[in-house]
């Protein structure tokens, strides 16, 4: 899955995208444009780390980030520049469910947007 978001990031930027993994053991630094997928060690059930404030404020480091769910395994987060990539972002996460994940682990067909001076996601819209 990872090759075909990273396909659909080159079609939309129009160049190739890196990622790098990202769990409590290792904190990459945020380099602009650049996928971290958020997962754990086991890489199962890993967007739940989503849920852990401090884990997301570490990593995010103030900056804003627009967070594609991927599926129940893992999260992607994708340094936000302008809001008005959300669209696209959103298209990429449906296209990406319909062709690559299934049903039952779907999370949403919707990215997010991580706040990085308040510390809160909402859901872009």
């Amino acid at each position: 899955m990872e090759d075909f978001v990273r396909k659909i990031f080159s079609r939309e930027a129009g160049e190739e995208e890196d990622s790098k993994e990202h769990s409590k053991e290792h904190r990459p630094d945020v380099m602009e444009g650049r996928m971290y997928i958020l997962t754990n060690a086991a890489k199962t059930y890993g967007a739940a780390g989503i849920l852990n404030k401090r884990l997301v404020q570490e990593f995010a480091g103030g900056q804003d980030f627009f967070i594609l769910p991927s599926s129940i395994h893992e999260t992607i987060f994708v340094r936000a520049h302008d809001l008005s990539e959300k669209e696209a972002f959103d298209s990429m996460v449906a296209e990406v469910n319909e062709e690559q994940v299934d049903a039952e682990e779907r999370l949403s067909d919707h990215c997010y947007y991580y706040d990085g001076r308040t510390g809160e996601i909402r859901m872009c819209a």
